[in-house]
């Protein structure tokens, strides 16, 4: 028996005010086109939100320290 592996995508974000985990994965629908799934959707614990916090600083830093950029 074939069995395909699919690759789950694991995004990080904030929707209506309120930071998310999100797993998903990307599939070919019926009709041929894009699809994506939601295999799970929860929202960050209070450590998660610190490390994705200080994962955005990091890195929005090198594109704040361009000239001009403001």
């Amino acid at each position: 028996m074939l069995r395909l592996q699919a690759v789950a995508v694991v995004a990080r974000g904030v929707a209506d005010g309120l930071p998310l985990t999100v797993v998903c994965t990307d599939r070919v629908s019926s009709t041929g086109g894009p699809a994506r799934s939601i295999i799970s959707a929860r929202i960050i614990h209070r450590k998660e939100r610190s490390r994705h916090a200080q994962a955005l600083v990091a890195f929005r830093a090198p594109e704040d320290s361009k000239p001009g950029t403001r």
